[in-house]
């Protein structure tokens, strides 16, 4: 485990009960994920023209369900780990550490907390593609049109938290290509709409195109290409 180890560790040295209720839905997370893998490789072992994966699938899918309180602990974790991370010297190096790990491709540490959290959307989309090559008269046609009722009704239960943080996602992805003299990313903020191609100027200069970020609690001009703006 690149963090979880590491910050389980570090936590038992400190008497701080949000990170002791945040941990444990980590684990979860890795436990279900752990029996679906299972699950599947022993359908793999067993693969047939008539296999099937959809009932399977929808019998996992009440475990998804702890995906709901991850999102809604999602704000809560992402202030707490900016707070520690500036006053504990032994959590900054395990972040340091983790994220110059060769499995995370450079990602930080706020860019892999919220790849759960993208992960529902996925589920759906990967299911319904398997429905798109499944023939109706195949034995897993009606099992993953089950399972695809199941997983939305699973995604509607997350959908407010899992659209918020999409939000955050998009707040991240905005710093990367926008030089600013302070960061865009904020546990508080996410992003709410673009408006492109917007000319602001004065009698004293020319007009400039340029692009406004609207987020819940600022509006944020920006010019330059769409790569890399100011």
């Amino acid at each position: 485990m690149i963090y979880l180890e590491p910050i389980d560790q570090w936590s038992s040295k400190i008497k701080d009960p949000t990170i002791h209720k945040l941990l444990p839905s980590f684990k979860s997370l890795i436990k279900i994920h752990n029996i679906v893998l299972h699950n599947l490789k022993l359908r793999f072992v067993d693969w047939s023209a008539t296999q099937k994966l959809g009932d399977m699938i929808t019998s996992c899918i009440p475990l998804l369900s702890i995906y709901k309180p991850y999102c809604e602990d999602f704000e809560i974790l992402m202030k707490f780990m900016e707070k520690k991370r500036n006053s504990s010297g032994s959590l900054r190096n395990v972040i340091k550490e983790g994220e110059a790990h060769p499995l995370m491709k450079f990602q930080t540490l706020e860019s892999f907390l919220i790849l759960p959290i993208q992960r529902l959307p996925r589920y759906q989309l990967l299911l319904q593609e398997l429905k798109k090559h499944t023939p109706q008269e195949h034995p897993d046609f009606n099992y993953l049109e089950k399972a695809i009722v199941a997983m939305k009704k699973c995604a509607d239960d997350a959908n407010y938290s899992i659209e918020r943080f999409v939000r955050r996602i998009k707040c991240s992805e905005l710093q990367t290509i926008i030089k600013t003299t302070t960061p865009i990313v904020a546990p508080h903020r996410y992003f709410v709409k673009e408006l492109a191609d917007i000319s602001v100027g004065s009698k004293h200069s020319p007009l400039e195109p340029q692009r406004a970020f609207l987020f819940n609690d600022q509006l944020l001009f920006a010019v330059g290409t769409p790569e890399a703006m100011k």
